[in-house]
This record gives C-alpha cells, sequence and structure tokens, in this order.
C-alpha cells in the first residue's frame, strides 16, 4: 500500500481506502491470508490473525535449464550483463546504476534489457550500438527462455514498497544458475549470499566494481552461478507446495 506516485494508476487505485478495506476485509474472511513476504505479512497481521508466509517459488523443471558457464568459455566472446523489469521498475534505474551500464561494453561486456518498449527505454539513456532491446515477453517459461545473462542486475531504491516486495530476480537468477548483482533492500540481503551467489549493493554503492570483476572472471561467475542454483533447490514449488498444506501462522514462528 505505499505505492510511489510514479506508478500512476496501480498507485491511485491501491491507495484509495475503499480498495484497501476491500483487500482486508477478504484477508480477514478468508482461512488463511497467504503473504510472499514477512513486510507484507506484518502488515496484514496488524488486522487479522490468519496470516501465513509462504515464499515465491518456481517449478523445479527449471533447474535443469543448462546455464550459460557450462558453455565453452571460448563461445563466450562478451559476458552479457542483463536487467529485466517494466515500464514501472525502470525508474529503479537511478544514475549510478546507469553508469555502470552504460560502461559495459568497455569492460569487455554487452548489455542486454528486458521487458521494456524500446522507445521508452531509450529514454532512459541505455540504449546505444551494442545494447540488445527485448520487449514485454508473455508467459513464465517464454521470458526465461529470453533471459541470456551471464550477470543479472537488479538495483532497487529504498522505499518501504520495495522492502515489502519479495526477490523476485535473484530467485530466477538463482534458479538459471546466474550470479546476480542487486540492492541490500531487505528482501534480497534475505536471499542472496553477498560474495558467494552474487553481491550486494549498498543505497548509493558501488555498481561498476561487482560488475566489472563479473565480467572478467568467469571462473567466479560459474562459483557463484553453482552456489545460487544450491540455494534455489530449496524455493521450488514442489517443495513450497507443502507448506500451504502445513501452514504455520506469522505470529506462531519460532
Amino acid at each position: 500500500m505505499h505505492q510511489h506516485p510514479e506508478f500512476g494508476a496501480a498507485a491511485i487505485d491501491y491507495g484509495n481506502s475503499r480498495t484497501q478495506a476491500r483487500l482486508l476485509g477478504n484477508a480477514a474472511s478468508a482461512t488463511y491470508t497467504t503473504c510472499a513476504s514477512s513486510r507484507i505479512a506484518e502488515v496484514f497481521a496488524q488486522f487479522c490473525d490468519n496470516v501465513v508466509v509462504v515464499p515465491n517459488g518456481l517449478p523445479a523443471k527449471y533447474l535443469d535449464r543448462p546455464a550459460r558457464w557450462m558453455l565453452d568459455e571460448k563461445s563466450i566472446q562478451k559476458p552479457i550483463v542483463g536487467w529485466a523489469g517494466s515500464s514501472f521498475t525502470q525508474w529503479e534505474l537511478t544514475t549510478n546504476v546507469k553508469d555502470a551500464l552504460s560502461r559495459v561494453d568497455e569492460w569487455g561486456g554487452k548489455l542486454h534489457v528486458v521487458g521494456v518498449p524500446y522507445p521508452i527505454m531509450r529514454k532512459t539513456g541505455l540504449v546505444k550500438p551494442g545494447v540488445s532491446v527485448t520487449g514485454w515477453v508473455d508467459g513464465t517459461a517464454n521470458y526465461l527462455d529470453t533471459i541470456d545473462f551471464d550477470i543479472w542486475v537488479a538495483p532497487y531504491r529504498k522505499s518501504d514498497y520495495n522492502d515489502a516486495k519479495v526477490p523476485t530476480k535473484a530467485l530466477e537468477a538463482a534458479f538459471l544458475g546466474i550470479p546476480i548483482v542487486a540492492s541490500a533492500t531487505t528482501p534480497y540481503r534475505g536471499f542472496v549470499k553477498d560474495g558467494v551467489t552474487g553481491f550486494l549493493v549498498e543505497p548509493g554503492g558501488d555498481w561498476e566494481t561487482p560488475i566489472r570483476e563479473l565480467i572478467n572472471n568467469p571462473g567466479l561467475r560459474e562459483s557463484m552461478g553453482r552456489a545460487a542454483r544450491e540455494v534455489a533447490v530449496e524455493f521450488t514449488i514442489e517443495k513450497l507446495a507443502a507448506q500451504l498444506w502445513d501452514p504455520i501462522l506469522f505470529g506462531e514462528r519460532t
């Protein structure tokens, strides 16, 4: 319910008191209110006592997709640094992030952005010769097929809204065996193992160093990608489904 005004109609709708009352009414009348993050659970727990936290997951079959580091190293002439988002999350590309991404080619990499139409992406200033732009892709399987990243970048500003989100990009990256460079927001701190499955960047921090290091170190990309997949095994829908059948109420967790 902390939608930023730049989200337009969504911010207006979810900021409406009647919309909020309907959401809370539905939650209170349900057998369980299932939340994907603890921060969202904290909000709903103020109004109802049936809150359960079940993390997001992906089908186990995505763990079988070949990771880029499995390819012959010589076939990867330029490691691909990728960002995937939407017309909403393009606002997360702050100046220091864009400055780093604009130099990817200087460091021997290539930039690929996914999810935002070319005309909108062009306004960010990142589109130039050598940069690949893929617009919105429907369907999880089609979307994951589009991801050809060697390094995944997931920047988020510090805000109540972002602290209540789930680490979706880190989850997707882990399933595909891709090391991630992400903002150190609450959800990403809880998922990314800094220096093991990727790197966490503090607000206003240095994006250039971790991105450049991963571009120039294929061994590090592989070790982080392998470690990320080991984490992803615990977040398959098949494993998480058990929590839906035998839920633990939010306030009863030890």
